[in-house]
């Protein structure tokens, strides 16, 4: 059982990890709006959090936002928020994957695509979680204490560029909420407390406090390393690696080497944290008999091995779809977790009454949607169809 540090710091794995890597380049091109964005970004995850803890205190159980939204609007409704969940954590590890390759290359001296290496790091985790689930979560912990660590490091040392920057607003001010939909995209996983509450010690009273403590050192871990980049490197916008050429310029060659195995030990603590929550995600959905309870077998190490085979299958299918992957991938990673995070706020709803923690979140959430554009929208209805389309032939067969 997690105590109230261990479930903080599985939020933090999920949350402080490829986000950090490639978002600063992405939001370089909204300028200074892009500071804004990451504080309105950051208040926006703190209200959603305020709703996840709220609610973990009326649900009992282990399965998070999917219960919530399945024993109050139905089993249909549960399944697909539980199958949107899963893709969309599939296309986060997919950007998880290919970022590790990026940081990677430079340090092994190799060539080849970056998601190869990458895939091959999640396999190796899926192996280790078979085999020793406990040294995995232990491994978790560690990794997740020591890159949050030295990312605020970095942030602070990183601020003394401050008085070579030049504050640049020429952009249109839209350009906040648009930087702070992108900015959410390395917020979540502000629900893996919740998810896994039925892990954590007293869930009712420290899934709140672990939500909020995890989300506190992220932020300030995302703000600081964002501005560092933004202050250090002259065109932030073209680097397909910000962290480690800021701590180039920073630190030279050897502290660039140790951030750069930092971002791999953060992307891989993400993909472990995904890994392990997907899985569980997977057999929660088996057991609730929404689909086969095939699906949700363990082995004897209480691994749902199964659910980790399939989703680690699925970023396969992803991260070989398309050379341009990366970005479409982290907004359709936020637009379909905003679904779930709008769902659960309007469970809230439902059971506390409408106020300014749930009226907040909901707006957050429709904030998170600001950048889906038509191609965006049809993917995610495709996605949706086919969720129906699997439930559909479940009940067939049963």
């Amino acid at each position: 059982m997690m105590s109230v540090y261990g479930a903080a710091l599985l939020v933090a794995a999920g949350v402080v990890g490829t986000g950090i890597l490639v978002l600063p380049s992405i939001l370089a091109v909204f300028g200074s709006w892009s500071i804004v964005g990451w504080v309105v970004a950051a208040t926006m995850a703190y209200s959603i959090a305020t709703i996840f803890g709220r609610l973990s205190k009326s649900f009992k159980g282990g399965a998070g936002p999917v219960q919530y939204i399945g024993e109050t609007f139905g089993h249909n409704a549960g399944f697909l928020a539980s199958w949107g969940y899963f893709f969309a954590m599939c296309c986060s590890a997919s950007c998880a994957v290919i970022a590790f390759g990026q940081y990677a290359l430079p340090l092994l001296g190799i060539s080849v695509d970056p998601w190869v290496i990458g895939f091959i790091g999640l396999v190796l985790l899926f192996a280790l979680s078979c085999f020793s689930s406990g040294s995995a979560n232990m491994i978790l912990f560690v990794l997740t204490a020591i890159k949050v660590s030295i990312f605020i490091i970095l942030a602070i040392i990183g601020m003394k560029n401050i008085g070579n920057y030049n504050p640049d607003f020429s952009t249109p001010v839209t350009d906040v909420f648009r930087s702070a939909s992108a900015a959410m995209f390395a917020f979540l996983g502000i629900e893996f407390a919740s998810l896994s509450s039925g892990s954590v010690v007293d869930p009712e009273k420290n899934i709140m406090k672990a939500t909020k403590l995890g989300l506190f050192f992220a932020a300030i871990a995302f703000i600081g390393v964002h501005c560092a980049v933004m202050f250090a490197l002259p065109n932030p916008a073209a680097s397909s690696r910000p962290v480690y050429d800021t701590a180039m310029i920073l630190f030279g060659s050897l502290g660039a080497f140790v951030v750069g195995i930092i971002a791999l030990i953060s992307c891989y603590s993400t993909l472990h944290g995904i890994l392990i929550v997907q899985a569980n995600t997977v057999k929660n959905v088996s057991d609730s008999g929404w689909i086969s309870r095939w699906f949700g077998t363990v082995n004897k190490q209480g691994f749902p091995w199964k659910g980790a085979a399939i989703f680690i299958a699925v970023v396969f299918l992803v991260v070989n779809s398309s050379s341009e992957i990366l970005k479409f991938a982290l907004l359709m990673t936020t637009s379909m977790v905003a679904i779930l995070y709008l769902l659960s706020c309007l469970v809230d709803v439902k059971k506390n009454g409408w106020d300014f923690h749930n009226v907040f979140a909901i707006l957050s959430c429709l904030l998170m949607l600001y950048n889906v554009n038509l191609v965006m929208f049809i993917s995610m209805v495709i996605v949706y169809l086919v969720g129906f389309g699997v439930k559909y032939l479940h009940k067939r067969a049963r």
